[in-house]
């Protein structure tokens, strides 16, 4: 396999003909080598319509990561692991359809992605974003010249991957060098920047830069580790404040919702670097297609910190802008595998109210009655009014 790009075609899962889901993206794919590991982008149409995009990678369901959407354009670009392009690669979407009035579509199906021979083309290098963090490994904290980095960017050329950094008081920096190779700078004397852009071995590993830096009448040479990608762990005692809060969960008139039942009681409140997060249980984590909460500027997925195929159960976390108002929310929730309710489609917005609690034996009691004959299944999901309706 080569980087490159290749033509391909989405398939059925039990045909070797196009499925419906062959329009939903544009061709073609491209390879690309990062890490000594190869993925393949793809790009969709309409964003909005995807709830999930996962990728059979050796027996286990992984999610495909967003590289990059286009909001003009109305595209997003995936990416996800590949070992071989030579056999059909096992994929599942869930999609459902907006915008289009009078038009109601939701479906989850499995897809095959049929790749072709590679395109004889030349590649324009990938650029984008990668966090960049100047650290100081002996207080294992933020370096103090971290305040002169503007930002970085991840560069990919066929096999090779570079760095990209941009200093701000560029006529400050002297001479920059990494691993005992000077570097040759980009300058903006306009917004007084330079940018280097040297080898990356690791996306998410360290670089040790080594810069002469004007200061006054003098120069000091500055060590300077780089570490690339996820924040270095600082492992002292400023740990994340944690707290313990119950909650209600409400309709949009008001009154208690049914749906807390999906939830665990308390949740666990986070203060990290400055926001507000939430921990929460979930329960019947199959069932859920999407749980998005309002942060104070956007309607947002929430993350799953735990996800756990077997038990059924999970974790999620999510910012919010405050705990003294009712945060809204929205669920979309699927069941499956139920008798007389598999397939059935629960949307429904709502919101949470938090409240203080001082020790566990102030937790409200889960309550509400299931009227089936399945009701071990049913007791952690909610009160089954019929076999085709959930009250919330």
């Amino acid at each position: 396999m080569e980087v490159g790009t290749y033509e391909y075609v989405i398939w059925k899962e039990g045909a070797d003909e196009a499925s419906v889901a062959d329009t939903y993206f544009k061709k073609p794919a491209r390879v690309v080598k990062r890490d000594g590991a190869y993925y393949a982008q793809v790009t969709v149409t309409n964003p909005e319509w995807w709830q999930h995009f996962k990728v059979n990678d050796h027996g286990k369901w992984v999610e495909a990561r967003i590289v990059s959407e286009d909001l003009d354009e109305k595209t997003r670009l995936f990416e996800f692991p590949v070992a071989s392009l030579d056999e059909p690669i096992d994929a599942n979407v869930h999609i459902i359809v907006t915008g289009i009035p009078g038009f109601q579509y939701d479906n989850t199906y499995d897809i095959r992605f049929v790749f072709s021979e590679r395109n004889e083309d030349v590649l324009e290098p990938i650029v984008e974003p990668i966090d960049v963090h100047a650290w100081d490994r002996e207080a294992n904290a933020p370096s103090r010249a971290a305040r002169l980095f503007k930002g970085a960017e991840r560069v990919v050329r066929g096999d090779e991957q570079f760095a990209r950094v941009t200093v701000k008081q560029g006529a400050l920096w002297l001479d920059f060098s990494v691993d005992g190779q000077s570097i040759e700078p980009v300058i903006d004397e306009e917004a007084n920047e330079k940018t280097y852009e040297f080898p990356l071995a690791d996306a998410n590993g360290w670089v040790d830069v080594q810069a002469n830096v004007q200061a006054g009448p003098n120069v000091h040479t500055y060590d300077i580790p780089l570490k690339f990608g996820e924040t270095p762990v600082v492992e002292d005692e400023t740990e994340d404040a944690l707290r313990l809060m119950t909650f209600d969960v409400l309709k949009e008139d008001g009154t208690p919702s049914g749906a807390k039942r999906h939830f665990g009681d308390p949740v666990t409140v986070v203060e990290r670097d400055g926001k507000t997060y939430v921990q929460m249980d979930m329960k019947n984590e199959q069932f859920w297609q999407g749980f998005r909460v309002w942060n104070g500027v956007e309607m947002k997925e929430v993350t799953w910190l735990e996800r756990d195929s077997e038990t059924h159960e999970g974790r999620v976390e999510f910012e919010v802008a405050s705990l003294e108002e009712p945060v809204d929310i929205d669920i979309h929730i699927v069941l499956t595998g139920i008798p007389e309710m598999d397939g059935y489609v629960q949307k429904s917005k709502l919101q949470f109210v938090f409240k203080a609690i001082d020790t566990f034996a102030h937790l409200p009691a889960a309550k509400g009655t299931v009227a089936s004959e399945n009701a071990e299944t049913f007791t952690s999901f909610g009160s089954v009014q019929s076999a085709a309706t959930i009250t919330y």
